[in-house]
């Protein structure tokens, strides 16, 4: 390699590794383990917006602590995935742009859950309870229940 590789652990807060002086539409990569899995950088051309270095690896990338997986990020190809093992703390941030479940398991949007509970019919049976008093009543009423049953839809309620 010709150019700057520092490694240097001395009186130095900075510790670079790759190239500072590199001309636009050049670039430089740096294979872990094998050409498939590496840390890529591509200087952009005069003009045009830098992307930061990416990883391009065959089975994503596993973050693992303390003998524990904590995410799995792109170890799918289709779809692309992330997969969380452990608690997600939000930070006070929200969850963005869902879209329709095709599976139970999936979180879905507040709209969607609104959507669904207007195409739902709901029966609702409100009653009023008159003010009966007795001579001994405590609360100044006196309730009654019955119950009811269905029959077919032909012959109503009894």
């Amino acid at each position: 390699m010709t150019g700057n590789l520092y490694l240097r652990i001395d009186t130095d807060t900075v510790r670079l590794l790759g190239r500072t002086d590199l001309t636009p539409g050049t670039g430089f990569s740096i294979p872990l383990g094998n050409c498939h899995n590496q840390l890529q950088f591509q200087k952009a051309a005069l003009g045009q917006e830098q992307s930061p270095v990416t990883l391009e690896t065959t089975h994503g990338l596993l973050i693992h602590t303390h003998n524990h997986n904590i995410c799995h990020i792109g170890f799918r190809v289709d779809p692309p995935t992330i997969r969380i093992y452990k608690e997600i703390e939000m930070n006070n941030n929200r969850i963005l742009f869902l879209v329709n479940p095709a599976h139970l398991h999936e979180a879905v949007s507040k709209n969607y859950v609104d959507r669904k509970f207007d195409t739902l019919s709901f029966l609702s049976y409100e009653g009023h309870i008159t003010s009966l008093e007795r001579a001994l009543s405590k609360t100044g009423f006196v309730v009654d229940s019955f119950s009811f049953r269905c029959l077919p839809p032909r012959m109503g309620c009894i």
